[in-house]
Parts: C-alpha cells; structure tokens; sequence
C-alpha cells in the first residue's frame, strides 16, 4: 500500500514527492494524503528491528492539524457532499438544496 501511496504522488517528504525507495533521515517530515485527509508524521528515531505497527508509531510525532468540528466546516465551506453509488445524476431538486445549502443568503 506505501508503495502504491509513493507511485500515485500521496506521499511527500519536506516539499518533494518522494519514490518508494527513498531512505528517510531522522528529522525529516513526512505528508501523506489518505483519502481527503492529510496527515503530517516527523521522524524521530529508527528501530532496530521489524517492529508492529503499534510500536512503530513511538518512532514519529503525529503533527496532524486536529479535524474541524461540522459546526466550522460548514462555515468555511469544507462540507463534503457523498452520493450514494447507483443512484445517477443529481436531479434539479438535489442541485437546488446543494446551492442553499452552501450559499442560504440567496
């Protein structure tokens, strides 16, 4: 999958987008974008060996911008609109609702 994330240019190291077999430094930090998610890791140390996953995650600081609340998305306008697949177009009723939703002063 980190392979995958590397080829499809999710993955950044400082301001480059980085191939899957670039060496990582100590100091170095890591964006990656999972989703619409953006997660933002440091690299503090390196094991020694293999280690699981939960252990992993002691060797990097998580500087991840905390998530809005719904309250500020809808302010700023972050709201994410999912339809349901197979259910087609959006009909004039549904563009209608969107468009108040998003500007209800008009």
């Amino acid at each position: 999958m980190a392979a995958t994330a590397c080829r499809n240019g999710r993955v950044r190291v400082g301001d480059a987008v980085v191939k899957a077999a670039r060496e990582l430094r100590v100091g170095e930090t890591v964006t990656l974008r999972v989703g619409p998610d953006t997660r933002i890791l440091v690299v503090r140390d390196f094991p020694a060996a293999r280690v699981g996953a939960k252990l992993a995650a002691d060797y990097c600081e998580d500087r991840t911008p905390p998530k809005p609340k719904p309250a500020e998305q809808k302010a700023s306008g972050e709201l994410n609109f999912v339809r349901e697949p197979g259910t087609g177009r959006p009909t004039k009723r549904d563009r209608r609702k969107l468009l108040d939703i998003l500007d209800p002063s008009s």
